[in-house]
């Protein structure tokens, strides 16, 4: 039986800014996978979302953001010909949507989430 992580090796790009998509990472995050979270300027959502603990960091953020590295949404390009996973709540129009990522990503796995 090996000591590794079950998903070691992986890499994960998180372009979504809802608790949802921050779950999804979080979860592979946790099994292992080398997570990347794109952060609009201002920083995630999550990040400004109460309640805060002792030293003003949102609660939330200190969950769902764990275990992953984060980068600028500008400098995602280069990355995404990386990512074997793709996690996103891109809707047409905002950013990136999923034809585009389809076109500029060697990914063969993405996982998109879209609220109503």
């Amino acid at each position: 039986m090996s000591d590794s992580p079950t998903l070691a090796g992986l890499r994960v790009l998180d372009l979504g800014a809802r608790a949802s998509t921050a779950w999804c990472s979080r979860l592979l995050a946790d099994y292992g996978a080398d997570v990347v979270c794109a952060e609009a300027e201002g920083g995630h959502p999550l990040r400004c979302h109460p309640p805060f603990d002792a030293d003003g960091v949102s609660v939330a953020a200190r969950y769902f953001l764990a275990n992953k590295r984060s980068v600028a949404a500008g400098e995602v390009g280069g990355l995404l010909a990386e990512a074997d996973v793709i996690v996103t709540d891109a809707l047409p129009g905002a950013g990136l949507d999923c034809a585009e990522l389809s076109a500029r990503s060697r990914a063969p796995h993405r996982a998109a989430h879209r609220s109503r």
